[in-house]
């Protein structure tokens, strides 16, 4: 023990320097040799900012958790309140467009409009696999399936006009309310306007029409017009003119899986015509990445519009039936 105290090392003097650290009397403490411990004063002090820089990085992160967790709970309250402004919007629209169908008199009931919006669904799913396909019969099917989707849009337009003609009803129209336009030129815009909706209805997706049929349009969300307005009242009967297009598409599709083999063997046909050519190009038969664009863009030319073609042609026994 003496010697401890001799070297001015004993058992209390870590509670004078500790005093002395808190006294700012640093230089009075003597600097450990190399390789010696720190003295624990130095250990504590050490610890000491350790842990209150441990605190405060703590308390920032605190606070900014209480300054922008408000944010994200807000965030997601706004997100609930939307999802649920979205259903009741849903809902409300669904009921127009069955009371639409009732209106008009198409037969399509509401079990009916489910099963047509779960065929529509399922279209899109073998189109989509199939449509950028480079086999032969998945790229065939997404391809029938998209030109059956068009022309039967074009027919169901026709098919509304006759059951609102029947009902001594027309496409809600948006007249522009400048007062200054006359009376000719606000027919010629309705006009114009009733032709652009028609355009599009028929260019929509199957993805599109299978949202549509029960009123959903996908990119308004939440913000959809007053249920009173001419852009609501005209999104009810774009719905249903969708379940009648749905419809049409279903009576086509069944057709030709009747008639699979016709189509099959037309298939046949045509790609034998052209393996040979793209065997050729294969072989190094051609000399230029341009004629080589052009083989393979013939091939798929084939399979994305010949086959659909022909398809829809011998359709068109059913189409005459469906008018």
């Amino acid at each position: 023990m003496g010697t401890q105290a001799s070297n001015g090392q004993g058992p209390f003097d870590f509670i004078d320097r500790l005093i002395g650290l808190f006294h700012h009397s640093d230089s009075s403490v003597p600097k450990p040799a190399p390789g010696e411990k720190e003295p624990l004063n130095k250990q504590f002090e050490t610890s000491l900012i350790a842990l209150e820089k441990t605190i405060e990085k703590q308390q920032r992160e605190k606070e900014s958790e209480m300054k922008f967790g408000w944010q994200r709970a807000l965030k997601v309250e706004d997100e609930e309140v939307k999802k649920n402004k979205e259903q009741k919007i849903y809902e409300k629209i669904r009921q127009n467009i069955e009371s639409a169908h009732l209106r008009l008199d198409t037969g399509i009931s509401s079990h009916e409009l489910d099963l047509l919006k779960e065929y529509l669904v399922n279209a899109n799913q073998i189109f989509t696999s199939g449509e950028k396909s480079h086999e032969v019969l998945p790229r065939c099917r997404a391809s029938i399936l998209k030109r059956i989707h068009s022309e039967a849009g074009s027919l169901a337009l026709n098919q509304m006009d006759d059951y609102l003609a029947k009902q001594n009803e027309t496409w809600p129209t948006r007249p522009p309310r400048n007062p200054a336009i006359s009376t000719e030129e606000i027919q010629e815009i309705a006009k114009h306007n009733l032709i652009t909706m028609r355009k599009n209805f028929i260019k929509n997706s199957i993805h599109q029409s299978s949202l549509l049929i029960v009123g959903i349009v996908d990119v308004w969300k939440s913000d959809y017009p007053e249920d009173d307005s001419d852009l609501w009242k005209s999104v009810v009967l774009e719905a249903v003119g969708t379940a009648l297009r749905a419809k049409l598409m279903h009576l086509f599709t069944t057709k030709l899986r009747h008639d699979r083999e016709f189509i099959e063997n037309k298939i046949s046909e045509l790609i034998g015509a052209k393996v040979a050519e793209l065997n050729h190009a294969l072989q190094g038969g051609v000399t230029s990445i341009n004629d080589a664009h052009r083989v393979v863009s013939s091939s798929l030319k084939i399979l994305d519009e010949v086959i659909p073609t022909l398809a829809w042609e011998h359709l068109q026994k059913v189409v005459s039936a469906a008018k």
